[in-house]
């Protein structure tokens, strides 16, 4: 999305809580920051069709450690880097 749009869909947001239709502060990052956390959580299933993309899981992970449990993928080109799969997994270590 070009920052035209969010800086759009940021106005209605504020109308909307202006004139009493919503009640708390909502932004267009934070609606696209929940939806790639949701569906990333959901790929991680390991039920889900799309779960055989992601890389193999790490082999020491400490349940106190922070983030994903998957082994973060080497890339080779700016195409599989700008891949959804490997955005998430280096976005929510």
């Amino acid at each position: 999305m070009s920052a035209d749009h969010i800086n759009k869909i940021n106005a209605l947001f504020q109308c909307l809580k202006r004139f009493g239709y919503i009640t708390c502060n909502i932004t267009a990052s934070d609606l696209i920051e929940k939806s790639d956390l949701d569906l990333f959580q959901k790929i991680s299933y390991p039920g889900h069709s799309l779960n055989h993309l992601l890389p193999p899981k790490r082999v020491s992970h400490n349940l106190h450690e922070r983030g994903h449990i998957f082994d973060l993928p080497h890339f080779n080109t700016a195409l599989h880097k700008n891949s959804y799969l490997i955005w998430v997994l280096y976005q929510y270590i």
